[in-house]
């Protein structure tokens, strides 16, 4: 009986003061607290709602605005806004246009997952990190306007998103993939490219069994665009270069630091929107 009214009245004082610290440990749970908060805290700037990120930086959560056109700012409240957030527009089918900004680094998963009407979006030239599924059942009409040889530009190639080159010059040394066209009924692609100076002809290979084999090398001078033969085969990666005649000679110089791989990917003609 003792001893249980000892044990007792031990737990009766723990109740009340809440138990003893380890030696030499420090427990503050208002600091613990109040940083989890701190992480979480979600802030609003305009239509857009955004967190904090451990380099100072924003990060831009979700857009709960209306308009069909919209602009993600570069700065919140005088933060650098660095990063997309997951799913961020997801589900929106109001918007038809974003255009980001160049601070932006980070998109993070499905951003622009379930976006049926979004017909364009510019990308950040300086994106280094796009997270999976983040244009996951798009409008097949999508364009993905970024930075020739930026991340951007390679995602979208690689995933069968119609691309257009926002820096593209008039004439360059080689011919420079600037836009890509795909049509699903047909399942072809148009590949579009900028003139070459004193170029007579052009050419398209691509890369099979180890060898570059040319598709075409009869385009005329004054035409700067290529469309696939109907029936390409679907859910392909095929490596291509564009080539010029220059001179009486083809320049295939560089051929592998200017070759691009191009994903074929063909949404069903019933109107099922790409998935991938």
């Amino acid at each position: 009986m003792n001893n249980k009214k000892i044990v007792a009245g031990l737990l009766a004082l723990t109740f009340a003061f809440g138990g003893a610290a380890l030696p030499n440990t420090v427990v503050n749970s208002n600091a613990v607290i109040s940083a989890s908060a701190a992480e979480k805290e979600v802030l609003t700037y305009g239509d857009f709602k955004y967190t904090l990120l451990e380099d100072g930086t924003a990060e831009i959560r979700s857009y709960e605005g209306k308009n069909t056109k919209v602009e993600i700012p570069a700065e919140v409240d005088g933060v650098a806004v660095t990063s997309i957030g997951y799913a961020a527009f997801h589900y929106n089918t109001s918007i038809v246009s974003v255009s980001m900004p160049d601070s932006i680094t980070t998109m993070d998963r499905e951003v622009f997952a379930h976006c049926s009407n979004l017909v364009e979006v510019k990308l950040s030239a300086n994106l280094t990190d796009i997270g999976s599924s983040s244009f996951v059942y798009r409008n097949p009409s999508l364009v993905i306007k970024c930075y020739n040889g930026s991340k951007a530009e390679k995602y979208a190639l690689a995933n069968g998103i119609n691309i257009k080159v926002i820096d593209a010059k008039d004439k360059t040394e080689y011919p420079v993939l600037n836009a890509t066209q795909t049509n699903s009924v047909y399942r072809q692609i148009r590949l579009n490219w900028t003139a070459v100076e004193g170029a007579e002809q052009y050419g398209v290979a691509v890369y099979l069994a180890g060898k570059w084999r040319i598709q075409t090398q009869s385009i005329p001078a004054n035409v700067t665009s290529y469309t696939t033969p109907k029936n390409l085969r679907p859910a392909t990666t095929n490596k291509v270069v564009i080539v010029a005649k220059v001179n009486g000679k083809w320049d295939t110089r560089n051929l592998e630091d200017r070759s691009f791989s191009i994903y074929t990917y063909f949404y069903k003609t019933t109107g099922t929107l790409n998935n991938k």
